[in-house]
């Protein structure tokens, strides 16, 4: 739907890590604290899936990040030989999408889901502003979607798809 995304790779693994060392990665997931969806990817053919999956949500609830929305993606699926494995997976993950990042596999669904959240996140504005206002135009550009724009009496009459928080600021600076 031609909007910006940002992808940002946290830490896995926190399981196994001395306590003082998670501390310290939890520095770093500051970026999950102020996303806006979390994809957790998870390597569905490693034997202890469940238990490392299970160690990310526990250090999302330590962080104050549990309620945010989370995309659930198990990868390596092509390492599987039993397909019971990955219905058994399926029911353990609840609404996670499949994927084989070797072999492109799935990134279809992962595409459509990721799309569908972002459209939640994006609202509709209409504005009128004074045609020299470009910082507002370019913020409006840049993060963006204009399905309409008009040029009457110096004024710049928009509509336009942006993300909600962008729309907060414009409303708070209106």
């Amino acid at each position: 739907n031609k909007q910006k995304v940002l992808f940002v790779d946290t830490v896995g693994f926190l399981d196994r890590l001395p306590h003082n060392l998670i501390e310290a990665f939890k520095a770093t997931l500051e970026e999950v604290v102020e996303a806006d969806i979390l994809i957790h990817l998870v390597d569905v053919s490693h034997p202890k899936a469940n238990e490392q999956s299970d160690a990310v949500y526990k250090v999302l609830e330590e962080i104050e990040a549990k309620d945010k929305p989370v995309i659930t993606v198990l990868n390596k699926v092509d390492k599987i030989e039993n397909p019971n494995l990955i219905t058994r997976a399926l029911g353990y993950f609840h609404n996670a999408i499949t994927i084989s990042a070797l072999k492109k596999e799935g990134f279809g669904p992962l595409i459509e889901r990721i799309s569908s959240h972002v459209d939640l996140l994006m609202a509709r504005v209409k504005l009128k502003l004074p045609s020299s206002d470009a910082k507002t135009l370019a913020l409006i550009y840049e993060n963006g979607l204009v399905t309409r724009k008009e040029y009457i009496d110096g004024d710049v009459y928009i509509e336009a798809e942006v993300p909600k928080r962008i729309k907060a600021l414009l409303e708070k600076s209106a």
